[in-house]
């Protein structure tokens, strides 16, 4: 009945021949039972209580960035936002739907004079996906820029202020909290020249391109940074860079990604990052925290 149920309302949305390798930017991650592209804050909504209501298990996945998702793929239903995903402006403020991408932000902004997010031009997730993450580069956070969230609490569609969501690196309220997902998010830009808001778009994209262009399918970061070190400056101490397990890969280019680089499998790469975390901790008795998130089966 679920089945025919997705059929019915999504029509050629609904797909049964999806694997996690072809929406992740990973390329990992085995086949999935259910897949539909939303388009309304609506669909989401009832899709989350068709899954409650027939006890199905349920993922939302906007970019597939940030994610390592399971060789033995998904008995349940995985939740696309990437149609889910309109910028509305007005004035200074800027509300966009989850599913939007950092990219289409950023590009869109400027065009609006609107200056704030241009360090997270290169990052290849989506609005919802980064604010759960409180996602950063080059020391500025999605947290620092966000005036309200729109959100359902798996009863009610709720908003926040930004003062009253709990945020820290790489870490927010919407990660920990079950049943909660991302509709929309406001944010709070500033006024500036078009000419000096590109510059800064081009700048933003020869630092990553200079030192975080590895060439090859990653999930971004798989370590958390520490108050004082990187977990990539300790990988690299302990002459791990370029160090291969399966077709998973230590970069060459930076030691905090871990690449795909021949058909990885989750498991290559689940062993990937225990060795590195004892080779870590053996040498500098440090613990390295996981920033990417595990899904599937």
């Amino acid at each position: 009945m679920f089945e025919k149920i997705l059929k019915k309302k999504f029509k050629n949305r609904f797909l049964k021949d999806k694997f996690f390798s072809e929406i992740t930017t990973f390329r990992i991650g085995g086949k999935i039972k259910f897949f539909v592209e939303v388009k309304k804050a609506k669909e989401i909504i009832f899709l989350i209580k068709l899954c409650k209501k027939y006890k199905i298990k349920y993922v939302i996945i906007g970019g597939g960035s940030n994610i390592l998702a399971s060789d033995e793929g998904f008995s349940g239903l995985v939740i696309s936002t990437l149609k889910f995903c309109k910028i509305k402006f007005s004035r200074d403020k800027v509300s966009a739907q989850s599913g939007a991408r950092l990219s289409a932000l950023v590009t869109q902004a400027k065009n609006k004079n609107l200056s704030g997010l241009e360090w997270a031009i290169s990052i290849p997730g989506t609005v919802g996906g980064a604010v759960v993450m409180n996602a950063g580069a080059f020391g500025e956070q999605m947290s620092n820029f966000i005036e309200g969230v729109v959100f359902f609490d798996g009863k009610k569609v709720r908003r926040l202020k930004r003062q009253d969501i709990f945020f820290e690196y790489r870490n927010s309220f919407f990660k920990n909290a079950k049943n909660v997902v991302i509709l929309t998010v406001i944010f709070g830009f500033f006024h500036e020249k078009i000419e000096k808001i590109q510059k800064n778009i081009e700048k933003y994209i020869g630092l990553r391109l200079k030192t975080q262009n590895v060439g090859l399918a990653s999930a971004g970061s798989i370590f958390k940074r520490m108050p004082n070190v990187t977990a990539a400056e300790l990988i690299d101490k302990a002459g791990l860079k370029g160090t291969k397990i399966g077709g998973a890969m230590v970069s060459t280019v930076h030691s905090g990604y871990i690449v795909n680089f021949d058909n990885a499998t989750n498991k290559d790469v689940l062993k990937l990052i225990d060795f590195i975390s004892k080779s870590v901790y053996n040498k500098y008795n440090v613990n390295l925290e996981l920033e990417i998130i595990q899904i599937g089966d």
